[in-house]
């Protein structure tokens, strides 16, 4: 019997470096961690954490990818260039995987993102997956 995906988004496997940061407050004293991604799409992010996480902690995440290209409102593409961008996004923990060596995997859903930084990560992605 073939497995469903029963993923609602593509998603690219990619090595991105992330900074998340657990949102606690007072916002000045939370901590950033700097980790990487498995794998990223539309709706979310899969990361390797350092430290064990809880189903429906929120997170502020910021992925970079090249190419990113993002948009702003004008006549043109303030940013149309092929240097690394950051996605900035609010994230929660979907859920948490067995731990590894270098940490624990984490899924993480995007609840919040820049609607320019959506935009421009969907554009990526279809790219991306013409290119597969």
């Amino acid at each position: 019997m073939k497995a469903i995906d029963r993923r609602r988004y593509f998603r690219l496997p990619k090595n991105y470096k992330v900074k998340v940061s657990l949102l606690r407050y007072p916002l000045g004293n939370q901590k950033w961690y700097e980790v990487h991604s498995l794998d990223i799409g539309k709706g979310g992010v899969r990361l390797i954490f350092p430290c064990k996480l809880d189903k429906g902690d929120k997170l502020q995440i910021k992925i970079r990818v090249p190419s990113l290209n993002k948009f702003h409102p004008s006549f043109f593409k303030v940013f149309e260039v092929e240097t690394e961008q950051e996605l900035v996004a609010l994230g929660e923990v979907i859920w948490i995987g067995e731990k590894k060596i270098d940490g624990y995997e984490v899924g993480v859903k995007f609840i919040d993102v820049f609607e320019d930084d959506l935009r421009a990560l969907r554009d990526f992605l279809e790219e991306q997956r013409g290119k597969g």
